[in-house]
């Protein structure tokens, strides 16, 4: 599920799901808003066959029916993998169009996150793989790395599920933060 005007996600994930997923036989299917109706996610109806959810969103609110599918299929229990901007991926600050409906606290009910905003772009976070995490089998083949982009978001660790096992961690002059964290 796509919909930023920010990171070209609509462009790139498709391409690593070309290039890395499809070849392994993960069959992919995407749900990218298209720019003249952003809050508009045709196709979302395939989540009721979707084994996860990826999701890149950034400020959006669905229509309300399409907001129920997103509801379903978290309900459901099956995962979901936020990236970039997901924590704020169904909050539009209230600007959502008529017919349409937002969640303004999915990173706390959903991600287990509470995004505050972020810091300065010329902070360069380092990531690294979070203490016993190393043989977590979403961190197979995982390296830590430099991170030549934005800086890190500001999150307050407030994490609902007392089970979460940090994955990553990431730090700059400023602070040590999760960035990524499995409840599974």
């Amino acid at each position: 599920m796509i919909g930023e005007d920010e990171y070209q996600t609509e462009k790139t994930l498709p391409a690593f799901a070309n290039s890395e997923l499809e070849p392994l036989g993960v069959r992919c299917t995407f749900v990218i808003a298209d720019a003249k109706t952003p809050h508009d996610f045709k196709g979302i109806e395939t989540l009721h066959d979707a084994d996860l959810m990826v999701l890149s969103v950034r400020r959006r609110a669905p229509a309300a029916e399409q907001m129920n599918i997103i509801g379903k299929y978290l309900e459901s229990g099956k995962p979901v993998v936020g990236i970039r901007t997901a924590c704020h991926a169904l909050d539009a600050r209230g600007k959502a169009p008529e017919g349409h409906a937002e969640w303004r606290t999915f990173d706390p009910d959903v991600l287990g996150g509470r995004y505050t905003g972020h810091h300065a772009n010329e902070l360069k976070p380092k990531v690294t793989t979070a203490k016993g995490a190393e043989s977590h089998p979403i961190m197979a083949g995982v390296q830590p790395m430099a991170v030549d982009g934005p800086g890190l978001r500001k999150f307050i660790q407030a994490c609902k599920d007392a089970k979460a096992k940090n994955l990553s961690l990431g730090a700059n002059l400023c602070m040590t933060t999760r960035m990524s964290w499995s409840t599974g």
